[in-house]
């Protein structure tokens, strides 16, 4: 039994690394969004650490002291299911809205070595993706949607 359970745990602790959820380059709103375009995402947005199309953790973007939106992320340490204390290459950044409705733009893919709990190597101290632009619709446009798709049930409807 003893021995069951130590298999159990070593198999539990191996291939979880932990990621500081710490970036340097900011999200941005893109061209379409009317007022926002250029501005940073910053408390109705997170952002998604992405491995092989997989999310691996989930982390929200900050707001800074004076309330502003910092287009970066809050900074948490986090155990994801990534290979301990190797470099793992290919992980991107993907965002999406506090509706849960990821953006379609995400981050160019970039390598992080992950830390080991096991050895107490700390993971590298910020995530390196590049600064990336998420496009937004248009207020505008979203109304003209929903004024056409009301026409088309409103036309199916006499038909």
């Amino acid at each position: 039994m003893i021995i069951a359970l130590a298999v159990a745990s070593a198999a539990t602790m191996y291939a979880q690394g932990t990621v500081s959820m710490v970036s340097k380059n900011a999200v941005y709103y893109g061209p379409y969004a009317g007022a926002l375009a250029g501005t940073k995402v910053g408390s109705e947005c997170a952002a998604a650490l992405m491995y092989e199309g997989q999310v691996m953790f989930t982390q929200p973007f900050a707001m800074s002291p004076k309330g502003e939106p910092t287009g970066k992320l809050k900074g948490d340490i986090v155990t994801t299911p990534l290979p301990p204390g190797t470099l793992v290459e290919g992980l991107t950044v993907k965002a999406y809205n506090i509706y849960g409705l990821f953006y379609p733009a995400e981050s160019a893919p970039f390598s992080y070595r992950t830390g080991d709990p096991a050895t107490m190597a700390a993971p590298e101290a910020t995530l390196n993706y590049e600064s990336f632009v998420i496009d937004c619709p248009e207020p505008t446009t979203i109304a003209l949607g929903i004024l056409g798709l009301g026409s088309l049930f409103i036309f199916r409807r006499r038909n």
